[in-house]
């Protein structure tokens, strides 16, 4: 971190996938991976699906840590059921899981993060090919939408 610090790097953590409870970046471990090391330059790679999946209540979360500033980047993705609850959960499209993306934008927002969505783990369809291109273009414009949505 410190050099990170000297170069204006900011250095990101991604959580444990599968958010398993004993795995080195499980999602109890985050704040104390934030507080071993305290700096502007240590954050976040806030992976929506992979937080939601550990069983976290997913607004209370991004505000907890963006509210802190340690949201950098996010991974965009929906999924449904979580492992505490369901024992496991299933990647699912933009607009087929539990969460409400709109609704996590929009948290977003109220905590001033302002890094990138990256989308992430794209659903499958049975005529897509091996590029996921039908997955990308479906999510490219589902984000859009999104985007113009907490615009207007």
């Amino acid at each position: 971190v410190p050099v990170g610090e000297n170069h204006n790097v900011k250095l990101i953590t991604h959580p444990s996938d599968p958010p398993l409870p004993d795995t080195d970046v499980s999602p109890r471990r985050w704040t104390g991976l934030m507080d071993a090391v305290p700096s502007d330059h240590n954050g976040l790679l806030y992976c929506i699906g992979t937080r939601y999946e550990s069983g976290v209540n997913i607004f209370e979360d991004i505000r907890y840590f963006g509210r802190k500033g340690k949201i950098f980047h996010t991974h965009f993705r929906n999924v449904r059921g979580t492992i505490p609850t369901s024992g496991g959960y299933e990647e699912v499209a933009l607009d087929d899981g539990d969460m409400n993306m709109f609704k996590i934008l929009q948290t977003l927002r109220e905590v001033g993060f302002d890094g990138g969505l990256q989308i992430d783990h794209l659903q499958e369809y049975s005529a897509d090919d091996e590029h996921q291109k039908i997955a990308s273009a479906y999510s490219v414009g589902y984000v859009k939408a999104l985007i113009a949505a907490l615009k207007a």
